[in-house]
């Protein structure tokens, strides 16, 4: 029998990864070109319905300090101690209903090697400093969601591996307490028929969801 946390997150992963596949889908209809060319937003908004189709309650762009205020508070004033300032927005994050308490922050960025610039290991320290929060009430995990597109089956497994090494680097080196570990969700990779602009014809590319979970270790908070 599964843990409550692990069928939420199975099921909450699912609906992100079909975000994703359907923002592809979309966007290639309409523009015949790859997720990664497209606004983040794109992808985000996708991911959002997605995630309201299984009835999840979701804000926007929330403020990671906002966040930290409602997860043990019921009134929030002012700063909470004991917190880190987390500047910034959180693309998506899920609530819990009953409860009133925000539970799930999700970042995105359209390509997964862009988990590996300033701004990329910005977005993931975010997600790290959320679940980090002192308190009675944790957030309960954090998921990185985004795709990649390449000419060859082997890229993508080369590129998944390096940002994989980064990612978990990050979060090794924010996580002090060392109560946080990162798992590259199984995704098979795809085939996909595209134009671009120096070539007429269409081409065969590769690609597929590349999405990051980071949650408390056994022991550590995992139930």
């Amino acid at each position: 029998m599964k843990r409550a946390r692990e069928s939420e997150s199975e099921e909450v992963i699912e609906a992100v990864i079909n975000g994703i596949d359907k923002a592809q889908s979309d966007y290639r209809k309409a523009a015949w070109t790859a997720l990664c060319e497209c606004p983040e937003y794109f992808i985000t908004t996708s991911i959002f319905y997605a995630l309201s189709k299984i009835g999840k309650d979701l804000t926007l762009e929330s403020r990671p300090k906002d966040l930290q205020k409602w997860l043990n508070e019921k009134n929030p004033v002012g700063r909470p101690k004991s917190v880190e300032k987390l500047e910034g927005h959180i693309d998506i994050c899920i609530w819990d209903t009953e409860k009133n308490r925000p539970r799930v922050p999700i970042e995105v960025k359209k390509r997964a090697d862009l988990w590996k610039t300033t701004t990329g290991t910005t977005q993931i320290r975010r997600v790290v400093g959320l679940l980090c929060s002192k308190g009675r009430e944790r957030f309960t995990f954090g998921l990185l969601a985004s795709c990649i597109h390449t000419i060859t089956k082997e890229d993508i497994r080369t590129t998944c591996n390096s940002v994989e090494d980064f990612v978990s680097e990050t979060v090794k080196h924010k996580d002090a307490e060392g109560k946080l570990e990162v798992n590259l969700v199984p995704s098979e990779p795809k085939r996909l028929k595209l134009k671009v602009p120096e070539d007429p014809e269409s081409q065969n590319y590769w690609w597929q969801p590349v999405v990051f979970e980071i949650c408390p270790k056994i022991g550590h908070g995992r139930r």
